[in-house]
């Protein structure tokens, strides 16, 4: 990436000095949100790549309480990944993450032995990616096996990989009720698209599973928080992304699958709805977004920094395989914004 074209990222994304920062204001012809560009106020961090990416690494990372206790109303999860709830802080939410209930965490072990620490990367990886992009997600950190952590050598899965993740306000999808967006598959479904018009959060975390490919973006792996006058919702569990390479297991494939036969079959051709086409114009400005951002080089290199934290080494086939899946989504992804443009012109 050359000056001209960094400085230009700068100028439409925008980042100053206290970190990435993105202001949002409402359209008067939508209730979804459009993303306003912040100028660079700093003109020399247009000059360091360095620094930008630093400030972008700067919004993934958050500072451990000093003393933490196993919760007790929060009973550990006996899934196919175990969770402990921590106690944490006393206060109730983040001052700078609204969405961040810091009082509490949850530790995560994987106990697959050949791939418990490919989970852990992933979950971080995806978590990193969506924070450093001001989604609002729960923030993850590694713990590798080969340290100690509370709550973790008291238990039976001390020799395990885990990682401790922020708290996250709301409650899960599942269990809000049958009413409950269903943005599972990214946009490969009428019930995504119902999904995505009615809130641009979902519009966000759609936009985020895609360029990933996250295929399990079920309710309940999202969080909602209706304590306030606006509902939010909240992405969190990461652990399958590019988890397959498969053609028909595809996020963007299977979007581009459904919206071309839903949309553009030429016996019973479907209008799309002002308030559709809005939403696909959000998913689609924020697919551009991540991908301007995190090339395929970017992104291997996080995954590969996720690896060093994990103290995990990959082998050769391994990497070239990581370098294929995201490669491979790539395509697909490229595709999938094409056909959105297109659709939405219409």
């Amino acid at each position: 990436m050359n000056k001209t074209c960094f400085f230009f990222l700068i100028s439409i994304f925008g980042v100053i000095t206290t970190g990435p920062i993105i202001h949002v204001c409402g359209s008067k012809k939508s209730n979804i949100e459009l993303i306003r560009p912040v100028y660079c106020n700093n003109k020399a961090l247009a000059d360091n790549q360095g620094q930008f990416f630093s400030e972008l690494e700067k919004a993934t990372q958050f500072t451990m309480p000093v003393f933490l206790r196993i919760l007790e109303d929060k009973s550990p999860s006996p899934s196919t990944n175990p969770v402990i709830f921590l106690k944490g802080n006393d206060s109730e939410r983040d001052n700078d993450n609204k969405h961040v209930d810091d009082s509490f965490y949850v530790l995560k072990y994987y106990k697959n032995e050949l791939y418990g620490e490919d989970k852990a990367i992933r979950e971080a990886v995806g978590a990193h990616v969506g924070a450093s992009m001001a989604i609002p997600i729960n923030k993850v950190r590694i713990i590798s096996k080969n340290k100690t952590f509370f709550g973790k050598e008291d238990s039976c899965f001390n020799l395990c990989v885990a990682t401790i993740h922020t708290g996250l306000v709301g409650i899960e999808g599942s269990k809000i009720g049958l009413n409950a967006p269903n943005i599972r598959e990214g946009l490969a479904g009428k019930w995504c698209l119902k999904g995505i018009v009615e809130h641009e959060d979902l519009c966000d975390i759609v936009a985020l599973d895609i360029v990933l490919n996250n295929n399990d973006r079920h309710k309940g792996n999202y969080m909602c928080d209706q304590q306030k006058e606006k509902v939010r919702y909240y992405p969190f569990d990461m652990d399958k992304i590019f988890e397959s390479d498969e053609k028909h297991e595809n996020v963007a494939y299977k979007s581009i699958r459904f919206l071309e036969t839903y949309l553009l079959d030429q016996q019973y051709p479907r209008v799309l709805t002002e308030d559709e086409k809005r939403a696909l114009r959000r998913v689609n400005f924020m697919i551009k977004r991540f991908k301007f951002i995190y090339s395929e080089q970017k992104l291997y290199e996080v995954w590969m920094q996720k690896e060093r934290e994990a103290e995990h080494v990959y082998s050769k086939e391994e990497k070239e395989a990581i370098k294929g899946k995201i490669h491979k989504n790539n395509k697909y992804v490229k595709k999938l914004i094409v056909l959105i443009d297109r659709l939405i012109a219409s």
